[in-house]
């Protein structure tokens, strides 16, 4: 059983419901909610709870459970700058987290996205692959200077954006957040000590 798993059966046991075996299941009518507690992606039919205020109890550690999640699958944001202009990025600085990029992601706030720091310095190459909006990409070389800007659609991945030269960084933003902040080539990336010690 995998930690997921784990998790579940705790949360079961906390709000006072149990699984029954799918080989002499049947439904359990909620009196009091007129509802039928069951999960066809799970196949578990969830018994009434202990006391008749179970299904409050249960709703109390629903609320509880998903601020838990939430606050888990927020992402970490560290505030950079491009000569003047503000961002707060997600950091992708390991193979699997730029692989991962803005995957699936719908929508970003204002004057946020990801930075993606590589082992070393060359020409890169990114592509839209499983990504849903459009961005703009500038690519800096090792000493923070902008080589240039991309704006990329989504298209499965279809087409590949290349770095002017030798990049170290592509910092993936909004649409036009390079051009409303009036960043042409040779605008420098400033980095917070963290980020440059840790390379």
């Amino acid at each position: 059983m995998g930690w997921r798993g784990v998790l579940w059966k705790s949360f079961l046991k906390l709000i006072n419901l149990y699984p029954i075996d799918r080989r002499d299941w049947s439904p359990v009518n909620m009196s009091y909610t007129g509802s039928l507690l069951y999960s066809r992606s799970t196949e578990l039919i969830l018994r009434k709870p202990r006391h008749r205020h179970g299904f409050w109890t249960a709703r109390g550690w629903l609320l509880g459970l998903s601020m838990l999640l939430g606050s888990c699958l927020q992402h970490d944001y560290l505030e950079i700058r491009v000569d003047d202009a503000v961002a707060r990025v997600e950091v992708a600085d390991s193979r699997a987290s730029r692989q991962q990029g803005l995957m699936h992601r719908k929508s970003l706030d204002r004057d946020t996205g990801m930075l993606m720091v590589f082992p070393e310095e060359k020409v890169l190459q990114i592509w839209m692959l499983n990504t849903l909006i459009p961005l703009d990409v500038g690519f800096f070389d090792k000493d923070g200077r902008l080589l240039n800007v991309a704006s990329m659609e989504p298209d499965g991945g279809r087409r590949i954006y290349e770095s002017r030269g030798a990049a170290l960084y592509a910092l993936e933003m909004n649409p036009g957040w390079f051009e409303r902040h009036k960043l042409r080539p040779g605008a420098r990336l400033h980095l917070p000590r963290s980020v440059l010690t840790e390379r």
